[in-house]
């Protein structure tokens, strides 16, 4: 687990990790040396200045061609100016859900299996797309696993969410998702080139 419920004497900061709102609510600004550490959400804090962010959970696929899962959004189900796009696998906490359960019970949602297996922490990052609320609009923060499935050559039976889905290339997917992932996510997609082999 990366989230505590709240994160203080940092500075006289607190931090606060809604879980039934699945969001994150930043009271202050925050010191770059005092947020880095070996928690992974915390490298990403220092650039949070007095907002809310939703919090999901991404499916970071790889199969033995080391090619990457991904997922073309319908864009009748988006919400707000977010514009079409391609996407990983996973959604946004709700409720009183741990991570690790947010993201088998997307998987089956938007892929019709839950056999998946979840590796590793990959990245924690603020997507480049805001979610338009009744009243506001916030940030995304949104947590990468490497996964792996059992059989690669399964048939998913896709949600409403999505058109369709397909196995991209590194260098595809880098181009593919550089509507919601921020630089920092596409580039640090160069080190599956050579930790792939943990996958296979």
């Amino acid at each position: 687990m990366f989230y505590k419920k709240s994160f203080k004497s940092l500075n006289s900061i607190t931090v606060n990790y809604i879980p039934w709102a699945g969001r994150l609510v930043v009271d202050r600004p925050l010191c770059r040396r005092e947020v880095m550490g070996s928690n992974p959400i915390r490298s990403t804090l220092d650039r949070m200045n007095e907002q809310k962010f939703h919090v999901g959970v991404k499916a970071l696929v790889l199969n033995e061609n080391k090619e990457i899962l991904l997922l073309r959004t319908n864009p009748e189900e988006l919400r707000g100016d977010n514009p079409e796009h391609w996407d990983l696998p996973g959604g946004r906490i709700e409720g009183n859900d741990s991570i690790e359960a947010t993201l088998v019970k997307e998987i089956e949602e938007e892929l019709g299996t839950r056999d998946i297996e979840i590796i590793e922490h990959f990245d924690t990052l603020i997507s480049n797309m805001k979610v338009p609320l009744e009243n506001e609009t916030v940030g995304l923060l949104l947590i990468v696993y490497k996964c792996k499935l059992p059989d690669n050559n399964m048939k998913f039976k896709l949600s409403s969410e999505n058109l369709e889905y397909r196995w991209a290339t590194i260098e595809e997917a880098k181009e593919l998702l550089k509507v919601k992932f921020p630089g920092s996510f596409i580039q640090k997609l160069d080190r599956l080139y050579v930790q792939s082999s943990k996958i296979a």
